[in-house]
């Protein structure tokens, strides 16, 4: 498949409903294909690196979703990347408790747009599937 440059207006409008639509388990099987490209390595190289089967990566890279919570944390483990639980800002408790630690100055770094192949946000926006919504 032959990517046109980022500054086509197609392809960069593409990539910008990409990110936008981006699930959890889209950002999973994103960043653990990135590793595994990073390393040089392809799908059957990457599972006996990792002591996998092929499908259980090919599921990773593509279904995160479906699997179980420690399954995607053990896997990302060794990548650099993390999953992060946020508060989103809304204050549910009119009343905080004061013995409740404040919350962290900063939060988690969002993944870097750089770090996610063009090619597969191209591929998951021109998918006919809809994204997995369990998370």
């Amino acid at each position: 498949m032959r990517l046109l440059p980022l500054t086509h207006p197609t392809v960069a409008r593409e990539l910008l409903a990409a990110q936008a639509g981006l699930t959890v388990p889209h950002e999973v099987g994103l960043a653990l294909r990135a590793h595994r490209r990073r390393l040089g390595l392809g799908q059957r190289a990457y599972a006996r690196h990792r002591g996998w089967s092929v499908s259980h990566v090919a599921r990773l890279e593509t279904r995160a979703g479906d699997l179980r919570l420690a399954d995607v944390l053990a896997a990302l483990g060794p990548t650099g990347y993390c999953l992060a639980l946020c508060h989103k800002g809304t204050d549910p408790d009119p009343e905080p408790d004061p013995d409740t630690p404040a919350p962290p100055a900063a939060l988690p770094v969002p993944v870097p747009p750089h770090h996610r192949p063009r090619a597969g946000l191209l591929a998951l926006e021109r998918s006919d599937e809809p994204p997995a919504l369990s998370a």
